[in-house]
């Protein structure tokens, strides 16, 4: 018996695109952050060939909810409609991570597992973890402004390693070259979506935070 016959197929790639465009609108209300410099993300993955990016959203002035912390901050990140929908099935079936508690009132500390996520530092205003996932490594960053209404989420990937030729201790040229180029290139391609991604991430983030009790 066929799940999908030929006349079914057109709605497919008519969903996908109605989904894209109604990400790509959400995710314009959510802006690029300058990194400022000595916060946690700014501090790593500093080579011009890593890759590194940060949004941020405002909380409304209405906002009469939980402590504005950068705890609620990562906490919303995870149970997040997005998240939860998109993210943490892959996560917990097809890369088998432990699902995770988030009670009402939660703070990360270090040495924390979040699914593939790892809290490595953290301060009052800031949660840094490190991800790995099939043969990938990366960071999140999870940061509240003092004395602002402000949200910000960021991303770092560093550029692969390049090997070492043993002899004048430099790197092997050719090699690194081609490393270069293939990361260069992969991060072109998926660049777009990871923005629109970020972006619809923050934004559902923003909205749970609404609907929290008081």
């Amino acid at each position: 018996m066929k799940l999908l016959y030929e006349h079914d197929l057109i709605f497919i790639p008519i969903l996908g695109a109605v989904f894209v465009f109604r990400q790509y609108m959400n995710s314009r209300d959510c802006s690029r952050y300058k990194i400022p410099y000595g916060t946690l993300h700014y501090d790593t993955c500093r080579k011009k060939q890593d890759f590194k990016d940060a949004y941020y959203v405002e909380m409304d002035r209405r906002y009469t909810g939980l402590k504005l912390d950068v705890d609620l901050v990562a906490k919303s990140f995870y149970t997040s409609r997005v998240f939860y929908y998109f993210e943490r099935p892959i996560l917990k079936y097809i890369g088998r991570f432990k699902e995770p508690e988030f009670p009402l009132v939660k703070r990360f500390e270090i040495g924390e597992e979040i699914y593939c996520w790892k809290v490595v530092d953290r301060t009052d205003d800031e949660i840094f973890l490190q991800w790995k996932a099939a043969g990938f490594r990366g960071y999140t960053w999870f940061y509240r402004p003092p004395g602002s209404r402000e949200l910000v989420f960021g991303n770092s990937i560093p550029a692969p390693n390049f090997a070492i030729d043993k002899k004048t201790d430099k790197p092997v040229w050719a090699f690194a070259s081609l490393k270069k180029a293939t990361f260069a290139g992969i991060m072109a391609l998926v660049g777009p979506f990871h923005t629109m991604y970020s972006r619809s991430l923050l934004l559902s983030a923003q909205k749970i935070m609404f609907v929290l009790p008081k």
